[in-house]
C-alpha cells in the first residue's frame, strides 16, 4: 500500500513539474526571411540602422541569388532591391537611413514574389521594411 502511495505521490509531482515547463513561454521559431520585433528587441545597442540590422541578423538578404544569371542580365548584379512601407528605396545602401527604433519588421522576398508584387525592377529580390 505504501508503495502505491508513492507512486502516485511521484506521478503526481512529475505531472506538475510538466505542466510548470508547458507554461514557460518558448521563443518563437525564427523565420529565415523576417526579422520580427521580437528580435530587433534583442538587438545589442550599438546597432543604429536597418543595414547593420540586416548585416548583424540575417546576412544572406545581401546575396544575390541568380548568379547564373548574372552575365544575361547585369543589372541583376546589384542584388535585391529596399522596400519602406510599400515605397521603393534603391539599393541595399538606402537602410542606413531607416533607424532601428523606427523598425517593426524586415522582410525578405525572392526575385519572382518581390516582381509579382512590386514589379520587374525587382527581379532580383527585395528587402521590405515596415515601420511603427
Amino acid at each position: 500500500m505504501k508503495t502505491a502511495t508513492l507512486l502516485a505521490l511521484a506521478m503526481l509531482s512529475l505531472a506538475g513539474s510538466l505542466s510548470a515547463q508547458d507554461s514557460v513561454p518558448k521563443p518563437p521559431k525564427k523565420d529565415p526571411n523576417l526579422i520580427a520585433a521580437w528580435e530587433i528587441a534583442q538587438v545589442p545597442g550599438n546597432i543604429r540602422d536597418a543595414y547593420e540590422l540586416v548585416r548583424l541578423l540575417r546576412p544572406r538578404f545581401f546575396q544575390i541569388r541568380a548568379i547564373g544569371a548574372v552575365g544575361k542580365n547585369p543589372s541583376w548584379s546589384q542584388g535585391p532591391g529596399v522596400i519602406v512601407n510599400d515605397v521603393g528605396q534603391g539599393g541595399t545602401e538606402s537602410l542606413r537611413s531607416v533607424q532601428i527604433g523606427a523598425i517593426r519588421e524586415v522582410r525578405y522576398l525572392s526575385g519572382p514574389d518581390a516582381a509579382n508584387r512590386y514589379g520587374v525592377a525587382y527581379h532580383a529580390g527585395a528587402i521590405v521594411v515596415i515601420t511603427k
